[in-house]
């Protein structure tokens, strides 16, 4: 009962986690270049769902992106393994009903065939959001999970989905870029052997002047 007032209340988990080992290893399992096939996506999800990270993680003149770092495949493969079976299954929902809006407004018939600018609108109008607008979003969530666990017909509304799933993906790969080893090793300070604790040291001395994390 307290996980499931916790969904209701906060919406989707998976986007919110931390630095478990078996977090850790589907992430460093996922820094292989060899090509990649969705697991929990379909072929289709799996093109929109690079596309969309590619957007929300670009790569820039100095800091890699997303695609990078296969933060992707870390994403998918996170959700098929560790995500549990009913949020994996308003995942598959909640994502799928961004790829239906944006074929309907761009008139296509593949989420592959979708460009930048065909998804870059819908992207940024449904994750600009206030603080407040987040909150009453996710606490929509209540009464539509509990008719579904009663087995009663539910509908939510698209946006409402739509926010919910790109807000946890969007949380997952921030994570997942962060942890992965082309950022932790070239982009924020790397020290393989921890050394003693100094504190009030000035940032150039200790690390040459390298962030403890990426400024995009």
């Amino acid at each position: 009962m307290e996980r499931r007032e916790a969904l209701k209340n906060i919406g989707l988990s998976f986007g919110l986690l931390v630095a478990t080992p078996t977090a850790l290893s589907i992430l460093q399992s996922c820094q292989t270049g060899e090509p990649w096939v969705p697991v929990f996506f379909s072929e289709e999800e799996g093109s929109l769902l690079r596309k969309t990270l590619d957007m929300l993680l670009p790569a820039t003149e100095t800091l890699p992106g997303a695609l990078d770092a296969n933060v992707h495949k870390f994403v998918d493969q996170y959700i098929a393994e560790v995500v549990e079976l009913e949020e994996q299954q308003m995942a598959k929902q909640f994502f799928g009903a961004f790829g239906t809006k944006l074929l309907a407004d761009s008139g296509k018939e593949l989420l592959s065939k979708l460009k930048t600018e065909d998804i870059e609108p819908l992207l940024a109008s449904t994750l600009k959001k206030t603080k407040e607008e987040e909150k009453e979003l996710f606490q929509s969530l209540g009464p539509y999970i509990e008719a579904v666990e009663k087995d009663e017909e539910a509908t939510l509304p698209d946006e409402t989905a739509m926010f919910v799933a790109l807000s946890n993906i969007r949380g997952l790969a921030i994570w997942g870029y962060r942890q992965s080893e082309l950022v932790g090793e070239n982009i924020l300070y790397y020290r393989p052997i921890p050394g003693q604790q100094k504190g009030c040291i000035d940032l150039v001395e200790t690390t040459g002047g390298v962030a403890r994390s990426p400024e995009r």
